[in-house]
Parts: C-alpha cells; sequence; structure tokens
C-alpha cells in the first residue's frame, strides 16, 4: 500500500484479547466499524448494513450497526475455505428483493437489473484465496449495476498473502467494477478505513471530509 500519511499514526493497530479466532478477524472488525459509521453518516443511513457471510454455505447474519457489531461479529467464523459465489447469489438477490418494483426476473437468466435500480456496492471481507475468484470475475466483467471493494485482511505470516494481493490487484486494475484494499501487519486502522470509504464510494474522499464521516452516528450518542 501507499506511503500513510501522518495522520494516521496515533491509530496504529496495538494489542488484542487472546481469543481462538486469528488476530486478523479482531483487525477486521475495528476496521468495519468504522467503515459502518462512516457510511451511516455519509448514506444518513442509521438502520445498519446488511452482513452475509461468503463461505461453502451463504448466510444472512443480519444488519449490523455499531450498537450490534460487537454481538454479531461474535457468530462469524473466519479462516480458511473461502468461497464467494454462493454468498454473491445470496446479496444479489437480497438487493433485487429490495428492489423489485425496478427490476425483472427472468425464468431463465433471473433477476435483470432496470435503468432505476439503484447501484449494489459489496464490501467483501477475504481473509485468503477464494477458490471460486475466476468464476466471480468473470461475472463481474459484465455487471453495470454492481461494484465489489475487495478487502483483503492478511494473516501473520502467511506465506501466500502477497500472492492473493497481486491476484486481486490484477482483478481490480482489469475490472472498473471492482476495486481492491490490502491489510497487513500494523497497518493504522483510519488509513485503512479511508482507503476503503473511497474505492466504496467512487470518489476521491478528503481528509476533512473523511473527518466528519468518522463522527460517531446519532444512534451511539
Amino acid at each position: 500500500m501507499a506511503d500513510t500519511d501522518h495522520s494516521y499514526d496515533q491509530y496504529l493497530i496495538t494489542g488484542y484479547a487472546p481469543s481462538t479466532q486469528p488476530k486478523n478477524k479482531d483487525v477486521a472488525k475495528a476496521i468495519i466499524r468504522r467503515f459502518i459509521d462512516a457510511m451511516a453518516n455519509h448514506d444518513h443511513e442509521f438502520n445498519g448494513y446488511d452482513l452475509v457471510t461468503f463461505s461453502s454455505h451463504a448466510k444472512f447474519v443480519g444488519t449490523i450497526t455499531h450498537t450490534n457489531l460487537d454481538k454479531t461479529w461474535n457468530r462469524i467464523a473466519i479462516g480458511g475455505g473461502t468461497r464467494v459465489m454462493t454468498g454473491w447469489q445470496k446479496v444479489k438477490q437480497r438487493h433485487f428483493e429490495k428492489h423489485s418494483e425496478s427490476a425483472t426476473y427472468h425464468p431463465v437468466y433471473g433477476w435483470q437489473a432496470g435503468p432505476q435500480t439503484p447501484m449494489l456496492r459489496l464490501l467483501l471481507l477475504l481473509d485468503g484465496e477464494a477458490t471460486d475468484m475466476d468464476e466471480f470475475e468473470l461475472e463481474l466483467l459484465g455487471l453495470s449495476w454492481a461494484h465489489v471493494t475487495i478487502f483483503l485482511i492478511g494473516v501473520d505470516g502467511c506465506p501466500h498473502h502477497h500472492r492473493h494481493a497481486n491476484e486481486l490487484q490484477r482483478i481490480s486494475d482489469v475490472n472498473h467494477h471492482v476495486s481492491f484494499v490490502d491489510a497487513q501487519g500494523n497497518t493504522p486502522e483510519r488509513f485503512v478505513t479511508h482507503e476503503l470509504l473511497k474505492r466504496h464510494l467512487g470518489y476521491d474522499v478528503s481528509m476533512a471530509e473523511f473527518r466528519e464521516l468518522e463522527e460517531l452516528p446519532p444512534y451511539v450518542e
């Protein structure tokens, strides 16, 4: 990743309680908390965001907000066996069911977005290589109504992390529907959150705007 601004230095990731889950799960939770707070301020949407697990079986875990993140996050297991297509199908289904008035369901081809269907913006958290990423990449190439920001959270000492990161960067470079953020080691949480917001929202979020988005949303005051 690029050199970090000194504005982030005081927020380095340090220290975690012992856990049976890998440390990167704690890192991911801290960043996701910052991200959903900022998105709530940006969207003026304080009812939360859908959380779907991506593995061999997809599951809608629930709607996450700042207030229920700890409880919800404890129900998620991270580590190994990553697959994305089942979760992607679940996300698409929920999106089109929410916006069915502007979309069309075809018995063979499934849901088709209409001109008024809102953009689906997905933040996809990965902790390693997805075995069906090629299929996912091909599907995204043909979609004009979706944008996926892939957030790769590194496992300490993983010898394959850089290879996974390079592959995801390649996908991002050739597909404008996909963007990518890599986090490993002691990368400042605020820096990663800022980079995620830039890619997820699709514009260069200034530091001044980022500071405004960091203000705690009304539901946590």
